[in-house]
């Protein structure tokens, strides 16, 4: 599971833009909605499915839907 998995390396800035380009794309549009309840808590809205979406794709590591070493608790912590 945590074989050859450093904290710098290219899958970790891959966890990274990704959850950070989830964030922005839920939470902009979330910003310009006429409901107040969503506008004032977009970006916790766009974070929350930013992490729903990294521990998704962590957990289907671990149980082998994509060919890698397994689920790392270091992406899981930089999808957070």
């Amino acid at each position: 599971m945590e074989n050859g998995d450093d904290w710098l390396a290219l899958d970790k800035l891959q966890h990274f833009i990704l959850c950070f380009t989830i964030t922005i794309i839920v939470s902009f549009p979330a910003s310009l909605t006429k409901y107040s309840l969503i506008r004032h808590h977009n970006i916790s809205i766009g974070c929350v499915l930013s992490l729903t979406a990294g521990a998704a794709k962590e957990f289907a590591d671990e149980l082998g839907f994509f060919k890698s070493a397994g689920g790392s608790v270091k992406d899981a912590l930089l999808t957070s």
